[in-house]
């Protein structure tokens, strides 16, 4: 990614209802001991969509897309089958007639794709500038009980940005994305693999996060805040400690309202500190997300 690229307006989709993680999780028979590691890690409430996934992608499509799109990326966590996938890209080229290539559907990082989606939106637009290219993120899950792993709870989201055109939300600097999988089967992983993801994980995002910053020529001072992945909020007091950033500048404070939000998290918790000014004209945002197993995506925005 070489040079900044204007980020117009984002979205997240609405048609979604809040539930108490705690009765979510009491329902589906998980033990006190992991209800117990929910409320330690922050998380209250989750969204939970009203509708399925391609009627939320529908939503946001609608306040998004404009005449002028050349080009839809569609990132998602979640597995999605061969039928699936073949109705939202007819779904995408129906809402968007002015597409001039096929949808591009994503996947394979999990948590951390979306910073993939950003890489590969920004390549489109910059092949055609007078144009606009719109990134989606999206994930529902299958049911309740596929909401609950590592500690953490999942809710439902599909969210979306739109490159070229005015600047008004602000500019993508730079994006990097990094991976070593050492638990490549996830919850099935070995012990010792899931303990050799946790111990590297910590250093694996600083990286990431530096790396970014060299591309875009910044440094961690330059730095504002971090949006973040929150599958709980522990993962970063770590990382406040190793990059000595100060943890009130991690904005994580959405966890209790969100939950975990797969790789979409990231974005709506940064429409959020810009409605509520906790992003600000000229500052710098890392959105920084991490996937289980060992995949790692970061991407700087500089707010209008």
């Amino acid at each position: 990614m070489t040079g900044a690229v204007p980020l117009q307006a984002a979205a997240a989709a609405a048609a979604t209802s809040m539930c108490d993680v705690q009765a979510l999780a009491f329902d589906v028979g998980l033990p006190e001991a992991e209800r117990r590691k929910l409320r330690d890690g922050g998380l209250r409430a989750v969204p939970i969509a009203k509708s399925d996934l391609a009627s939320l992608i529908r939503e946001v499509v609608e306040r998004l897309a404009q005449t002028d799109c050349r080009a839809v990326v569609f990132a998602h966590s979640l597995e999605l089958d061969d039928t699936v996938c073949g109705h939202l890209v007819d779904l995408l080229k129906d809402a968007i007639p002015s597409l001039e290539q096929a949808p591009l559907l994503l996947s394979g990082r999990p948590c951390s794709v979306i910073h993939l989606g950003v890489e590969l939106a920004a390549r489109l637009w910059r092949r055609k500038p007078d144009g606009t290219v719109l990134l989606l993120g999206g994930d529902v899950a299958e049911n309740h009980d596929a909401r609950f792993f590592f500690g953490s709870a999942m809710g439902d989201a599909v969210v979306g940005m739109m490159f070229g055109g005015v600047s008004v939300l602000g500019d993508i600097l730079a994006t990097s994305s990094s991976w070593h999988v050492v638990a490549a089967d996830g919850a099935a992983s070995s012990a010792d693999d899931i303990a050799r993801f946790r111990a590297e994980n910590p250093t694996a995002i600083r990286q990431t996060i530096t790396d970014a910053l060299a591309k875009a020529d910044l440094t961690w001072s330059d730095l504002s805040a971090i949006v973040p992945h929150t599958p709980y909020r522990t993962i970063w007091d770590m990382i406040a400690q190793l990059c000595q950033f100060p943890r009130d500048r991690i904005l994580d404070q959405g966890i209790s309202e969100t939950g975990h939000l797969n790789s979409n998290d990231v974005v709506v918790h940064m429409i959020a500190a810009i409605d509520d000014g906790r992003l600000s004209s000229g500052d710098v945002a890392a959105l920084v997300s991490q996937g289980f197993g060992g995949a790692r995506g970061c991407t700087l925005v500089r707010v209008s």
